[in-house]
């Protein structure tokens, strides 16, 4: 049992606060657990501090716990960053509006949107610009614009749509508008496969719950 396998300290990781650790905590202990039942050869993660602690979880149970079967690969690749909102204090932080959430309902996909960080010619950071890119089905990106704006463009890839993004050519407004369109067919396609799974909808429904007592506790 990898929960009472580790010291809570030892999942936590030096970068977890108290406040923040409950799903945290719980989300490492599930990985480890899964990968021990996938039996998966190697293991694909993203090259940050959190995954450092992760695969370090994984190895060190594998190791010591689990001798006896093949301890899998680890690969740290770079992901896309697909934040909502650069918030790097605590006190500017929003519940759940840095991210969006595999159970976000539909009506999300507008809400968290609109808040999301899309500064003028910015392409360093531009969630709307990422987003629109990652979950768009492959083929052209179309951006629906006013006759008055230029008229609807094509782009091909995401270069092309930073490129007029930092000119100023394409609008916050107008980007925004397709990439929420693009968010909402992505939740909506999501919520469909939850709710044809039966176990998928018992554990969301038992996750809310969950959420909903700690946020009661908060107060």
């Amino acid at each position: 049992n990898a929960g009472r396998y580790f010291p809570l300290d030892d999942v936590m990781g030096s970068n977890v606060k108290d406040a923040d650790c409950v799903g945290i905590v719980i989300g490492r202990l599930m990985m480890v657990a899964d990968f021990m039942g996938l039996q998966a050869s190697s293991i694909a993660m993203e090259d940050s501090e959190d995954s450092n602690i992760e695969i370090g979880l994984i190895e060190r149970f594998f190791d010591e716990k689990l001798d006896g079967m093949t301890k899998p690969d680890t690969v740290k690749i770079q992901a896309t960053n697909l934040a909502l909102q650069n918030v790097e204090s605590e006190a500017h932080k929003t519940e759940n509006y840095e991210y969006y959430i595999l159970d976000d309902p539909k009506v999300h996909g507008k809400s968290k949107m609109k808040k999301s960080f899309c500064e003028p010619g910015n392409v360093a950071f531009c969630p709307p610009i990422v987003l629109a890119n990652a979950f768009h089905p492959d083929g052209d990106l179309i951006i629906s614009r006013s006759p008055e704006n230029g008229g609807d463009i094509v782009y091909k890839n995401q270069s092309e749509m930073e490129d007029d993004f930092r000119s100023g050519s394409l609008h916050p407004g107008d980007l925004k508008a397709t990439s929420t369109k693009i968010m909402v067919g992505v939740l909506e396609r999501i919520a469909a496969a939850i709710k044809g799974d039966k176990d998928v909808t018992k554990a969301s429904k038992a996750l809310k719950a969950f959420q909903k007592k700690m946020s009661k506790k908060k107060k």
